[in-house]
């Protein structure tokens, strides 16, 4: 039922949206909701006092959302933005879901042009901390790195509280226009968007070779009807029992890293210089984002307190800020390697050793890109996305605990993990990535993730995606449903081929996430509105 909205809850949600989207503290905490839907439709469902309804809402965004990743920083759409509009709108107009579900599309584009529009801005910033450099300033770096680049945030969160104000009195205009033939096609565009958010994880999770595993989750749901949480079980043993079988002549590679040929020893540096370079790095390394140089300032400023721990004389840390104020952008958590590896060589820097400014910014500059590869695919692609599809039931049923429970979930996984990477580059310097990729362990743990994220997006296929055909043919005059013949013949066929038909799309003819999310809108619209989908 349409409630309305007040300018104090404007004013809250916009609040919420800023501490917890816009300023983009915590990397892995803030990326549950720079990908996610579930935590922003939380937070608006608790200040709109609908939190079951919010919940609802978020499970159909988080389906059509569940493969959107950002490679180099780049991202289509922010399903954050789009979880704000359309859940505000839901609750405060009384719009049903599938047109919220609408609503949200263009919500998420625009909040994408309104997050680089931030990004531009934030290219000042960065500047300012070069003229902090010169001075040997580690403050004013901070400053520049982590207090003024909130500013332009703002400019991101109050177009959207225009919005969310708005929202119930034109939402309610629209209701009321909108002819049946139209509600019909939107509510099959609503069915059929969640196929594009799996079609795009299945692209992002998995090699070729492996769609099998999708096929499997995918039937294994349809006609035993197993929960999600069992399902990801059953992954788990069937990608352990892969791995196991398709490299049984392998070794099992030992995780000792005592290889003789560490960069040092706790000399000067303490563990817990280590550890606070890595919280700094953790905390900052998406919230001074720019298209200038990316994470320039958030390395500068993990490494400032060892760098004024390191070097005495002034020009010492002059030059050390400087060398390290060039282009950085790597994926956040795999790449705490290095400003590890990074901290490694400045000390012994330091200590006399002779390793030039090239020689630091060319080993950043050749880890950051392979780095990031594998951070963007495990992270992202793999991890992230498989915490949320098993939370999407909960969404389903209206609970809280799924929009609360990925950011704390994902942050206490990626946290230790990105700490031990922090110290391992930094006890093992710039042979550290090596020798891990040496080990074969990362290919190992993408193949089993892989397997696990498509078996569970098979299982999220068969659970969520209801499209069907009310189509019926008269036989002797009787009526014979079309669907109930497709379903005789193999259950769940038009999901299937929904979900492939998307995924050839994309992977066959090159189709961006645009050109799709047109595509679904354009057929939604024809094929619900004529009856041939329902």
């Amino acid at each position: 039922m349409a409630q309305g909205i007040t300018l104090t809850q404007v004013l809250l949600i916009g609040l919420g949206f800023y501490i917890f989207h816009a300023l983009s503290l915590g990397t892995t905490f803030s990326g549950a909701f720079y990908f996610s839907p579930l935590p922003m439709s939380l937070v608006v469902g608790i200040i709109l006092g609908d939190v079951p309804q919010a919940m609802l809402i978020g499970a159909e965004l988080q389906l059509m959302y569940l493969g959107i990743i950002a490679p180099g920083g780049a991202r289509p759409a922010d399903p954050s933005i789009a979880a704000l509009v359309a859940t505000s709108l839901s609750i405060s107009s009384g719009m049903s879901p599938e047109l919220a579900v609408a609503a949200a599309v263009p919500a998420g584009l625009l909040g994408e042009q309104l997050n680089n529009l931030t990004y531009i801005i934030n290219g000042s910033c960065i500047q300012l901390a070069d003229k902090y450099a010169e001075e040997g300033n580690s403050k004013g770096i901070f400053f520049a790195g982590a207090i003024l680049p909130a500013l332009p945030r703002i400019i991101l969160t109050i177009p959207l509280m225009v919005i969310v104000y708005l929202g119930p009195t034109a939402g309610s205009a629209i209701i009321n226009m909108i002819p049946n033939w139209l509600t019909n096609g939107l509510a099959v565009v609503g069915k059929i968007l969640p196929a594009l958010g799996i079609s795009i994880a299945v692209t992002s999770i998995g090699k070729k070779n492996l769609l099998p595993y999708f096929l499997l989750g995918f039937f294994i749901v349809q006609y035993l009807s197993i929960p999600i949480l069992p399902l990801a079980i059953f992954g788990f043993i069937m990608a352990y029992l892969h791995i196991v079988f398709t490299n049984k002549d392998d070794k099992l590679p030992s995780l000792s890293f005592d290889t003789g040929e560490e960069s040092q020893v706790y000399s000067v540096l303490s563990k817990k210089d280590i550890n606070k370079a890595f919280f700094i790095w953790w905390t900052f390394g998406e919230s001074n984002h720019n298209f200038e140089r990316y994470q320039a300032a958030t390395f500068t400023m993990a490494l400032s307190p060892i760098i004024n721990k390191l070097y005495d004389k002034k020009e010492d840390r002059i030059a050390a800020f400087k060398r390290h104020l060039v282009f950085f952008n790597t994926e956040a958590l795999f790449g705490s390697v290095i400003p590890g590896i990074a901290i490694a060589m400045e000390e012994q820097k330091s200590l006399g050793a002779d390793i030039s400014d090239n020689a630091i910014t060319g080993v950043k500059t050749g880890l950051m890109g392979p780095v990031a590869g594998i951070g963007d695919t495990l992270t992202y692609g793999i991890i992230l996305p498989i915490i949320l599809s098993l939370f999407i039931p909960w969404a389903k049923k209206g609970s809280w605990i799924a929009g609360f429970a990925p950011p704390i979930v994902f942050a206490a996984i990626t946290i230790p993990v990105g700490l031990a990477l922090c110290r391992l580059g930094y006890k093992m310097g710039s042979k550290s990535v090596a020798h891990l990729l040496k080990l074969g362990i990362v290919n190992k743990i993408i193949q089993g993730a892989s397997i696990l994220g498509l078996f569970i997006m098979g299982g999220l296929a068969a659970s969520y995606i209801t499209v069907s055909t009310p189509i019926a043919f008269n036989v002797a005059s009787i009526p014979m449903p079309l669907q109930e013949t497709l379903d005789s013949i193999l259950k769940g066929i038009l999901p299937l081929l929904t979900v492939t038909g998307i995924y050839t799309y994309i992977n066959k003819f090159k189709g961006t996430y645009f050109k799709a999310t047109l595509l679904v809108f354009a057929l939604g619209l024809i094929l619900g509105a004529v009856g041939i989908i329902a």
